[in-house]
């Protein structure tokens, strides 16, 4: 997927999802998985964030630091 068009960063948007997903498509940490990308499934927009500059915004990595610590509970919580 390749975006048409790309904006300066200019205002922070938290959104909310139900869960971070291997995708096919997206290329969300790319060079951090092993196979496939990350994906927020069905995302939803919580409120614009004036209290946050877009250079504190999430980052990729912390994204897939998101996405492994989930995936940890989820086989630990397997487990038992």
């Amino acid at each position: 997927m390749t975006a048409d068009v790309w904006f300066e960063p200019v205002k922070v948007v938290e959104i909310a999802g139900a869960e971070l997903t291997l995708s096919p498509f997206h290329t969300v940490a790319r060079r951090l998985l092993k196979r496939g990308e990350l994906a927020l499934r069905f995302p939803r927009f919580v409120r614009f964030r004036d209290d946050k500059a877009p250079e504190r915004a999430t980052s990729v990595g912390e994204i897939y630091d998101n996405y492994r610590s989930a995936m940890r509970r989820a086989k630990s919580r397997s487990n038992r």
